[in-house]
């Protein structure tokens, strides 16, 4: 089974952060397929992600 065929199980809003990690690192991360198979939980992680990667984020880079 090809992996575009993977990826075409996962919901809409799954699919744009797949969509996001093939622009940036030419590829899904097998990590996000894991976390994907229950969305609600990675929606929430990676929001929890994003609110520690940006750069008005109050923890220091060192920490993030």
């Amino acid at each position: 089974m090809k992996s575009s065929d993977v990826v075409k199980k996962y919901p809409w809003y799954v699919k744009l952060f797949f969509w996001n990690q093939m622009r940036r690192y030419g590829q899904v991360l097998e990590p996000a397929k894991l976390w994907g198979r229950t969305p609600k939980v990675f929606a929430a992680l990676a929001l929890l992600y994003g609110a520690f990667d940006r750069k008005q984020s109050p923890i220091e880079p060192s920490l993030r």
